[in-house]
């Protein structure tokens, strides 16, 4: 039974994965890429109504993830036993940053902006705002976003191999699990090094993690012999 809830967990993950990547990609075509200070100032500064979806749908994406990583390690909790400890420690840590990086957006930038207004600190508040934009990659919460990434891609390379053992799908969920969280700690560190051709292997990791997703569906939703292998 615990197994069909985290498959149901994968999927809904799943979903809002997808429709997330739509979002991004819709958002990508009517305003383009963010490449300079100005430019992420002026997306800030006139959030529309896919603006504000796309945040409240990943918000959503990084409490759903946090629940299915906790099932997959109920799961997996006694065959691997030190190691499944470890990997769910970096979880939480995940859930928290990425979640004051997404909500920030929403919430505390628009509250900045507002001080903008005001002459006395108008600069300052520009600035602020700036380095709090998630979607520019020379802000500092971009690094916050990478790196919180790259800790849950401590769990995905734990979990992931502990995949390669539960048959055809395991072997194709967790191989693409691992990569996708061993590219998740080569993109933060390439941030750390200023390495933007590094640093930009977290969109192959975004497509490993979402193609991975779906067989993790398939595994924990098919009727499982025992829980655990």
């Amino acid at each position: 039974m615990k197994s069909k809830t985290t498959g149901v967990l994968a999927l809904i993950a799943t979903v809002i994965t997808y429709i997330w990547v739509i979002g991004v990609l819709w958002d990508l075509n009517l305003k383009g890429s963010i490449e300079t200070f100005d430019q992420a100032l002026d997306y800030v500064s006139k959030p529309d109504t896919l603006y504000y979806l796309n945040y409240i749908n990943v918000s959503l994406l990084t409490i759903i993830t946090t629940m299915m990583f906790a099932g997959i390690y109920e799961y997996f909790k006694k065959s691997l036993d030190v190691w499944a400890t470890i990997g769910i420690l970096f979880v939480p840590i995940y859930c928290t940053l990425n979640l004051f990086v997404y909500l920030s957006q929403v919430t505390i930038i628009p509250r900045i902006l507002s001080l903008a207004e005001m002459s006395a600190v108008h600069s300052e508040a520009e600035l602020l705002a700036v380095l709090l934009t998630q979607n520019w990659d020379g802000s500092a919460v971009s690094v916050i976003n990478l790196m919180a990434y790259a800790l849950l891609g401590i769990p995905s390379i734990i979990f992931g191999s502990a995949m390669l053992k539960l048959g055809r799908l395991g072997v194709i969920a967790g191989s693409l699990l691992a990569l996708s969280g061993i590219g998740s700690i080569m993109a933060f560190i390439g941030a750390l090094m200023k390495n933007s051709t590094l640093a930009s292997v977290t969109l192959i990791s975004g497509f490993l993690y979402a193609v991975a997703l779906i067989f993790i569906t398939l595994i924990f939703l098919r009727p499982p012999k025992t829980d655990g292998y």
